[in-house]
């Protein structure tokens, strides 16, 4: 970016002062002097010359509201993370001590009452799968002494290996349905990503158009100056022709009137360049630290190149190609479909089949029985360690089978959710049909100006070369003493609103192209500027 020092659109007001100074009117010199005392920009100021993609790609990268935009992002990236995390294992781990004494009236434990204290634990392993099937491995164990006569180990040690399969039938059957939370989550990132886009393109076209603004008006700043100078010029002009006799001294007035009316039409369009200029560097978040924050940013002149643009057919086609709003409702969209689907299934009924088998093993320490005929010893005497090898020696297991039903009388929950996806998805339709129309509308008006910018463009080429010829020949002829100042004046103020015409409507022209280009999507790419999101942002893996 370029600068340098520069302050000339002040000396036109202190050049005046200067010239005024020996007037004879001496209330026309005070009014001069009250004007220029006026506040007019920045004392000393830096002058900032700022090119359109440099302003646009500055704003994309500083502007605060874009970055809260793009913070939304990661955090609907956590959402899927979150939905996902259901089909991660799980481990569970439990350890018990219990001690009980029950009476019990049965001669077969001693004083007719069952004592026994028991210590378990035991480790699992869950996991839930994509196509609704709920899994869980468990091996568990526990120590068991008990006052039981008729048992032959005490204590004894049991050790078992058990998988239990849950598989819905109907509702939540299917990788579809089970996997629905997170394609909707992964959607809503996608969501994100295109309103981060749909808000760069905005804020593109925000800043185009206040920077054209700033353009044209300091255009305009630069026309009311010279404006200016042409009435102090003449007012000079004046006071020379009073002092040989050839006017009378009311040309004069009438010419220094002029002089103080284009000071204050100066001052007007430095403060819309002022407040222009604080809008933008609003838009590019321009910190105090930074260098332009104290310049006065300053463009280049608006091109009155003429630049080809697409017809109507062709840019409503690459809108609806690449407009990123529309792409977030066609997002939307597939949302409501895949929880319409999702609670299709969630009006069944709920039919599970579970199933287990497992694995056991015993051994303890022997302790005859002596009740009916005894002793009795059993064969599983053994330590803790010996419970490990019964469990795939002797052949204990289990195996079980269970089909269940559940079902909500009416279903009210599911059966509304359905509805009021299916609702959804009707207002979504709409607004596809909406937001379509409305591009073709934006389209269509971005097309009217800029071809009726052009047309104002071409008309005011020919009014800016008519009345500077007119402008001349009436300045000749007041140096002829055919004219009058009343007439110059005119003609300067006429040849001044040519000009500020002719660039307002190259302003509207390029505005007019900012529009179209924003209305089709292609706004960042006319300028080649790359708007990207970081791949850790959408779970991407890194190149």
């Amino acid at each position: 970016m370029e600068t340098h020092q520069g302050d000339r659109h002040r000396s036109p007001l202190k050049t005046s002062i200067v010239r005024l100074a020996g007037s004879v009117r001496a209330s026309t010199v005070l009014l001069v002097l009250l004007i220029a005392l006026l506040p007019t920009g920045k004392a000393l100021g830096r002058e900032a010359l700022l090119g359109l993609r440099d302003a646009v790609a500055t704003g994309l990268r500083q502007n605060l509201d874009l970055e809260i935009q793009r913070l939304d992002i990661p955090l609907k990236r956590q959402d899927v993370i979150s939905n996902e995390a259901v089909f991660d294992p799980a481990v569970e781990a439990a350890l018990s001590a219990a001690d009980q004494k029950l009476l019990t009236g049965v001669i077969l434990y001693g004083d007719e009452t069952q004592h026994t204290r028991e210590i378990s634990a035991g480790i699992g392993i869950l996991k839930r799968f994509t196509t609704g099937l709920q899994s869980r491995l468990a091996f568990e164990t526990l120590r068991v002494e008990d006052n039981f006569l008729a048992d032959a180990l005490d204590p004894k040690y049991r050790n078992l290996i058990v998988l239990q399969l849950t598989q819905p039938l109907l509702r939540d059957f299917g990788t579809d349905v089970n996997t629905a939370a997170v394609q909707v989550s992964k959607n809503r990132v996608e969501l994100s990503v295109a309103d981060y886009m749909a808000r760069s393109q905005m804020l593109a076209g925000e800043i185009e158009r206040i920077y054209l603004d700033l353009a044209g008006a300091l255009a305009v700043l630069e026309f009311r100056i010279q404006s200016r100078e042409l009435a102090e010029t003449l007012a000079a002009g004046n006071q020379r022709r009073l002092a040989r006799g050839m006017i009378s001294v009311t040309e004069v007035d009438e010419a220094r009137t002029a002089v103080v009316d284009r000071d204050e039409a100066v001052i007007r369009a430095r403060q819309q360049v002022e407040t222009l200029e604080n809008q933008l560097k609003d838009l590019l978040a321009i910190a105090p630290a930074d260098p332009l924050y104290d310049a006065d940013i300053r463009t280049p002149p608006i091109p009155a190149t003429v630049l080809p643009g697409p017809e109507r057919n062709a840019a409503l086609e690459t809108a609806l190609n690449k407009r990123p709003d529309l792409k977030g409702i066609r997002i939307a969209r597939e949302n409501t479909e895949i929880l319409t689907d999702y609670y299709r299934n969630q009006k069944k009924p709920q039919v599970d089949l579970v199933a287990s088998a497992g694995a056991n093993g015993l051994s303890g320490h022997d302790r005859p029985v002596a009740i009916l005929g005894g002793p009795h010893t059993s064969s599983l005497t053994g330590d803790y360690g010996d419970a490990f090898t019964s469990l795939f020696r002797d052949g204990g297991y289990q195996l079980s089978a269970e089909l269940r039903f559940h079902y909500p009388l009416g279903n009210r929950a599911a059966r509304a959710q359905y509805r009021k996806n299916r609702i959804e998805q009707r207002k979504i339709e709409l607004l596809i049909d909406r937001t379509k129309r409305r591009i073709d509308t934006e389209i269509q008006n971005a097309l009217v100006i800029v071809d009726r910018s052009l047309e104002r463009v071409q008309a005011g080429e020919r009014f800016v070369g008519l009345s500077a010829k007119t402008l001349d020949q009436e300045t000749t002829r007041l140096n002829s003493g055919l004219s009058d100042t009343f007439r110059v004046l005119d003609y300067q103020e006429k040849q001044v609103s040519a000009r500020i015409r002719h660039v307002m409507a190259l302003t509207d022209y390029r505005k007019g192209l900012a529009r179209l280009h924003q209305a089709m999507g292609t706004n960042l790419e006319r300028y080649d500027i790359l708007v990207s999101v970081d791949k850790s942002a959408l779970g991407l893996p890194e190149d």
